[in-house]
């Protein structure tokens, strides 16, 4: 079984679009931890769905004998194992889930298969996993979109346009901020980042690149971005932060060059969802009345048009002000019915500029 992320699991990942799910299964399998050996018998497989909009397939399959090996950054590990021996293993929560309907397989077979002799391998059995619907949250590709967006808007700037401050990023150039980009997917795929950067880790990222042409930066980050979006692609939901990362970082650069856009992005749509969905129990739990958004025309697009406190703030002034973008002052300009500070501080994902920030 393969391990990924400090648990134990099987091989897998998303389905390619019309990939039959078995054909996916070992495709995964083959890239993650060596080539499938032939005469391999399906024994069966089971299905499990977190979410109505994606699940995964799990197929039993018996091989001539014990194959695989950690061959990419995808995987840092494998064993063949009993039943008994995988239930003494820190299984993916996925993998948890699935397991009961997996060891039925198992042991259903082993009734039906001789006993295991000299010549042939005691734990038989392959297991491999896939997506067998397509993720509605394309993480990979949101990251990509934005990664090729602020590649094509930085590459033809003179670098010493990009030594200019970004105002959204106090005490860093528009070349850090792309440093930064460029040393997560870095970090990631060689092992050094365990979730969202300390600040420590984000400071060393833009150190060591201090210095580099963009140009020689941004070829490291479309590099490693070859492997870290595979790692998204397979994560799903789990890392949208990532693209939420890359999508105002974009915003940041776009502010500092002058050059507006993509400011209805689907990052930024779901990353609003998940604000807002997330600022309602805090909002709630502290007795404050949940305020109505409307948009610059006055149309109230989330919360109760009767509610006594009102937002004035677009979808993307909510990203911009989430992520610390906007000032209190400014957030207390857009604010009416209530004390705005204790609704702020309860939306904040990062800390609050100083500054007026207008991009």
């Amino acid at each position: 079984m393969a391990h990924e992320g400090g648990t134990w699991s099987c091989a897998g990942g998303a389905l390619d679009e019309g990939e039959d799910p078995l054909a996916g299964a070992l495709r995964e399998a083959s890239e993650e931890i060596g080539a499938i050996p032939d005469g391999i018998t399906v024994l069966g497989s089971t299905v499990f769905a977190p979410a109505t909009d994606w699940s995964y397939t799990t197929f039993v399959v018996e091989v001539p004998g014990e194959f695989g090996a950690s061959i990419n950054f995808e995987t840092d590990a494998v064993a063949w194992d009993s039943p008994d021996e995988v239930e003494h293993r820190p299984l993916h929560a996925g993998f948890a889930a699935a397991w009961p309907a997996i060891r039925k397989i198992v042991t259903e077979s082993a009734r039906h298969t001789p006993t295991p002799g000299p010549d042939r391998t005691r734990h038989g059995v392959c297991l491999a996993d896939s997506v067998t619907t397509v993720w509605v949250m394309d993480v990979a590709r949101l990251y990509r979109e934005h990664r090729e967006r602020v590649t094509a808007m930085v590459r033809p700037v003179p670098e010493v346009q990009l030594l200019e401050p970004c105002p959204a990023c106090p005490g860093w150039t528009v070349h850090d901020v792309v440093s930064h980009l460029a040393g997560v997917a870095t970090d990631a795929v060689e092992g050094r980042l365990g979730g969202v950067p300390s600040e420590e880790q984000t400071a060393a990222q833009v150190e060591a690149r201090r210095g580099r042409p963009t140009t020689v930066v941004l070829r490291e980050w479309e590099r490693s971005a070859s492997q870290f979006e595979l790692v998204l692609a397979k994560a799903g939901p789990a890392l949208l932060p990532a693209a939420m990362d890359a999508a105002v970082h974009e915003q940041d650069i776009r502010g500092a060059l002058g050059v507006p856009g993509e400011r209805e992005s689907e990052t930024m749509t779901l990353a609003v969802e998940r604000f807002l969905g997330n600022w309602a129990p805090k909002l709630a739990s502290a007795d404050l009345v949940a305020p109505a958004i409307a948009g610059p025309d006055g149309a109230v697009w989330h919360g109760d048009p009767a509610s006594p406190v009102r937002w004035t703030a677009s979808p993307y002034e909510v990203f911009r002000t989430a992520f610390g973008r906007r000032s209190a002052a400014q957030f207390a300009r857009a604010f009416d019915g209530a004390d705005p500070q204790p609704y702020l501080d309860a939306l904040l994902v990062f800390g609050i500029t100083a500054v007026d920030l207008h991009d």
